[in-house]
C-alpha cells in the first residue's frame, strides 16, 4: 500500500510526521528517519484494520504513553 507522508521540523528540534489519509495523526521522532519510520508502522496498521470505525489517533509518540491514555485508564 502506498500513501504519502509529509514531515516538517518543529521549532524545539523534533520531527512531526502527518499522513493526510489518516486525518489526526502526527507521528513525532528525534530524527526525520526515526518519524517516518514509525509513521509508516502506524499508518500500516490503521489502514489496514479499516479506519471507516470512526475513531481518531490524534498523536503518536514513539515509546511513549501519551499523559491522555493513563488519564483514561484512571478514570
Amino acid at each position: 500500500m502506498v500513501y504519502h507522508i509529509e514531515t516538517s521540523r518543529e521549532p524545539d528540534g523534533r520531527w512531526v510526521a502527518k499522513v493526510p489519509a489518516l486525518e489526526g495523526l502526527q507521528v513525532y521522532g528525534h530524527s526525520e528517519e526515526e518519524t517516518l519510520e514509525e509513521a509508516r508502522k502506524v499508518s500500516a496498521m490503521l489502514l489496514y484494520e479499516d479506519n471507516q470505525r470512526g475513531h481518531k489517533i490524534l498523536v503518536f509518540y514513539p515509546g511513549r504513553i501519551p499523559d491522555s491514555a493513563s488519564i483514561a485508564a484512571e478514570s
